[in-house]
């Protein structure tokens, strides 16, 4: 029986930056790419897991879904998930998380299972606490689940799973001499996807892999003044912590090994799946990506428009800093808080400052003055 199923894998700490790097072995990915569209140059709405996550399954920014940190925040009832909107097309709706995306944060609404398993086992003894990964039982019912779902033919289904496996606080660290700690933990996670997906149907089934943010890796990025951490995400909006690859496959869209240049933003996402199921939409912000991508004509509806990116991690708020609202377009970054007290305006000139180092705010009052007016906008909600 044909059916319309979707899979999507997020993917913590994954930046586009560290996944296409040359010195990486990635055989099962490089093959997964041949079957869609890769996105090289999506960006997600924050650095920091919970407020991104939320953004991938209601199409808002933060402000609208209502979760503007990863702790402390639940979802807006004004929003509606990927999941509530399936199940009243009489889908199957699960999910397979961890880290901070507990149901609490209602980004569990519609689903018919949620499982939720906690990143760490804690043991009190008195005064004393032991703290143990759960790294390898999350990995086992995430294929547990998962077998679980695809055994179901009578229903379409929609399956989430969100691996935990780079994330510096909770993965296995398995050392190879040539690589990080990272990059080996990125190699055995595209080890981990070629087991979990030996058994889809890509017949029957939409495929969506993108990450919640980058991350910050000193062993590769390099020192950042002011900054003391050796890993860390969610302190700001650098490209290497909002550029996301996104890998789209679909077996109604006839392209193939197909890469896509065009900034993007995660807020695209979920337009784009529901053109491709044929679900009407008129109340999202973003734009589907498939007038994009199925371009033959060199004419496409697809417009791009500045992205909104926030910097709202937990990691700011235990340094006492105020969160960071940025616009990046026309290869400019705009960067602003309304706390001047701790933070001054930031304008980069991506072109020629990739690192993002520079701040030439004062050398160009007229584009910092364009982009403020623009970002008003979005920080005020009225987009």
């Amino acid at each position: 029986m044909q059916q319309n199923n979707v899979l999507l894998i997020t993917i913590d700490c994954m930046g586009t930056d560290k996944l296409l790097r040359e010195n990486l072995n990635l055989p099962f990915f490089d093959e997964l790419k041949k079957k869609g569209v890769f996105f090289r140059n999506m960006f997600s709405s924050t650095s920091s897991t919970t407020p991104s996550i939320a953004s991938v399954l209601t199409g808002h920014y933060p402000q609208q879904h209502g979760i503007i940190s990863t702790y402390g925040y639940e979802l807006s009832s004004t929003v509606k998930t990927i999941a509530e909107i399936l199940q009243k097309e009489n889908y199957y709706c699960s999910a397979t998380v961890s880290g901070p995306l507990k149901p609490k944060t209602k980004i569990s609404r519609g689903f018919d299972t949620f499982i939720y398993r906690a990143p760490q086992k804690i043991f009190k003894l008195g005064r004393f606490s032991l703290r143990f990964k759960q790294i390898n039982s999350i990995r086992k019912g995430i294929f547990n689940s998962f077998e679980e779902v695809t055994s179901r033919q009578s229903r379409n289904w929609f399956h989430w799973i969100h691996f935990l496996d780079l994330h510096n606080r909770w993965r296995q660290d398995i050392s190879k001499s040539n690589l990080s700690l990272y990059e080996s933990a990125v190699e055995k996670l595209d080890r981990t996807l070629e087991q979990l997906m030996e058994n889809v149907d890509f017949d029957n089934t939409h495929v969506l892999i993108v990450a919640d943010h980058g991350h910050y890796v000193k062993e590769i990025d390099g020192a950042r003044n002011g900054f003391n951490y050796d890993e860390a995400h969610g302190f700001h909006v650098y490209d290497l912590l909002t550029r996301v690859p996104f890998l789209l496959i679909s077996p109604h869209i006839d392209l193939k090994n197909k890469e896509e240049y065009s900034n993007t933003s995660t807020i695209d996402i979920l337009p784009t799946l529901l053109e491709m199921l044929g679900i009407e939409n008129k109340s999202l912000p973003g734009q589907s990506l498939l007038s994009l991508i199925q371009n033959d004509k060199g004419v496409s509806q697809y417009q791009e428009k500045p992205i909104y990116l926030q910097a709202c991690g937990a990691i700011l708020k235990k340094q006492g800093l105020p969160n960071l609202h940025s616009i990046r377009w026309k290869n400019w970054k705009f960067v602003k808080t309304n706390d001047t007290d701790h933070f001054q305006p930031h304008l980069y000139n991506l072109t020629q400052d990739t690192q993002e180092i520079e701040n030439v705010y004062s050398e160009h009052p007229q584009i910092s003055q364009e982009f403020n007016d623009i970002l008003s906008v979005y920080m005020s909600d009225k987009y």
